[in-house]
């Protein structure tokens, strides 16, 4: 069943800035980097960042973009390896694990069902159903799990990658930890210092303390 959609809040969704959408432009420039894409991906691409916090539906993307909403599916699972609903969905997860390890939005400042409405889900349910299938437990497990930012890093890892897998064994703690200092060979050298920053901010001493 394909997510439930609806118009996200942009100026909710700006208190993500500047951190999640710099993160987001690099990486749209690593994936374009690492794959020969075809020009509908490309243009889907480009019309996926820029509305990225009010994207309502696939199908109105590729109207604003003028592509072929079939044709976009076949050239870019071809190109990238997942599907224009799997892309966004897991460009919605990463935002949502950001959210929930923020020590300054996790002291009581949203709720999960506001955390869905932020981005784009009409009700928990949908976004549960989301984050377990590209995680593979619930967001609530992720946000009491001690390893909730090691988990974040790793995700950030697996996004780019090629590997069609999830990540499933969170639950039960059998991860590889990243090397500190040493990034990822499919990861580049931007997206890693994005995501230690990201990783420094969120182990400041005002998280620490809760």
């Amino acid at each position: 069943m394909r997510e439930k959609l609806i118009k996200v809040d942009s100026h909710r969704m700006s208190n993500v800035e500047p951190f999640l959408r710099e993160f987001i432009a690099e990486c749209f420039q690593s994936l374009r980097k690492k794959h020969a894409l075809s020009s509908p991906t490309v243009l889907f691409l480009d019309v996926l960042f820029e509305n990225i916090q009010t994207v309502t539906s696939i199908k109105c993307l590729c109207q604003k973009a003028n592509i072929d909403q079939k044709r976009l599916h076949q050239d870019f699972s071809r190109d990238m390896q997942r599907t224009p609903y799997r892309l966004l969905r897991e460009l919605r997860v990463m935002a949502a694990m950001y959210l929930m390890c923020d020590p300054t939005r996790r002291n009581g400042t949203f709720s999960l069902n506001d955390l869905c409405q932020m981005l784009g889900y009409a009700s928990y349910t949908p976004f549960r159903r989301a984050f377990h299938q590209t995680i593979g437990i619930s967001p609530r497990s992720f946000l009491e799990h001690n390893e909730k930012m090691e988990m974040f890093r790793i995700f950030v890892e697996r996004f780019h990658e090629r590997e069609r897998t999830k990540i499933t064994n969170f639950r039960t703690q059998q991860y590889v930890p990243v090397k500190a200092g040493r990034p990822s060979k499919s990861m580049s050298i931007g997206t890693y210092l994005l995501v230690n920053h990201l990783l420094e901010y969120l182990r400041s001493s005002s998280f620490s303390q809760m």
